[in-house]
């Protein structure tokens, strides 16, 4: 037993579960509202003290303060997509991101953000497709040195297969204790959660767990 690997935590600031429910639309995604759409949303919902934040509000509040932020790309339409990736780098540049990863679900985005940024980190999403019920391609990008992995596909062998290719494995989005702890056992290199306490409560009781049983815990 070990916990000699380093792990981060990442936290969701906005997925589609919170804004649907903000929106009272359970079909509602993030990719498909414009952001003067999104502000309508938040005037509509100020007296129930819900805000929601921009990148840049956002990247105010934490950067400074973690490891590392994951900036999850929520691609709509077509149309939408069209200088996201200018648009998402003029924002991480300005804020002076220094610890940003960018990643999505689009691969086109993920490329145009390579293309045009060669110093900012990027990774891949590994998933299930919707329309074919089969998990998309683990090693179809050679770039990205992260490859951010739906948990419930991580096994030791897709983490060693990546690890021998030089990618990080960061595990989305993982919100219970079981979860939590085969990640830990997986050795992903980060585990992306909407409840950082409690992965920070799962983390210390499974250090105690390896001190007890007379391991040493190295960085």
């Amino acid at each position: 037993m070990s916990l000699a690997h380093q792990m981060e935590f990442c936290l969701h600031f906005m997925t589609g579960r919170d804004l649907q429910r903000i929106s009272g639309n359970s079909t509602s995604q993030v990719g498909h509202f414009r952001s003067n759409e999104l502000k309508e949303l938040d005037v509509y919902h100020q007296s129930d003290n819900l805000k929601i934040p921009t990148i840049e509000d956002a990247l105010k509040l934490i950067s400074a303060s973690v490891r590392q932020v994951i900036l999850d790309a929520k691609v709509g339409p077509p149309s939408y997509e069209k200088g996201l990736a200018n648009d998402i780098l003029s924002t991480v540049e300005k804020m002076q991101c220094k610890n940003c990863l960018i990643w999505a679900k689009s691969d086109s985005l993920v490329r145009d953000i390579i293309k045009l940024s060669s110093d900012i980190a990027v990774g891949y999403v590994v998933m299930v497709d919707p329309h074919t019920g089969a998990r998309t391609n683990l090693l179809r990008m050679k770039g990205p040195k992260v490859a951010g992995v739906y948990h419930q596909l991580i096994d030791e062998r897709m983490v060693k297969i990546l690890h021998g290719r030089e990618k990080k494995v960061y595990a989305w989005t993982v919100d219970d204790v079981d979860s939590m702890m085969r990640m830990l056992h997986m050795r992903a290199d980060a585990i992306v959660t909407s409840n950082p306490t409690l992965l920070q409560w799962t983390m210390q009781d499974k250090r105690t767990q390896c001190l007890e049983e007379g391991f040493s815990l190295t960085r």
